[in-house]
């Protein structure tokens, strides 16, 4: 995937914005991995931990032991 589609992928999901549907395991490691790019592997899990939850909310995910966010998964991913 070419860096300025994830840069566009990831400002959409900054804003809350990124279309539900796209919000897959891959568009996980893409914006990831924008962040990255960008920033240190500290600075990203500390920004995907608190973005991914709020993105969830947004789009009636739960944040539970069972589904929505896990802070386990995300930093083994990173």
């Amino acid at each position: 995937m070419k860096t300025k589609l994830a840069r566009k992928y990831r400002q959409e999901f900054d804003h809350l914005n990124l279309e539900h549907k796209r919000w897959t395991h891959e568009m996980h490691f893409i914006i990831a991995l924008d962040y990255l790019l960008e920033f240190s592997k500290t600075k990203t899990i500390e920004i995907l931990s608190k973005k991914i939850p709020l993105y969830n909310e947004k789009n009636n995910v739960k944040n539970t032991e069972s589904q929505g966010y896990h802070h386990t998964l995300t930093i083994f991913y990173i």
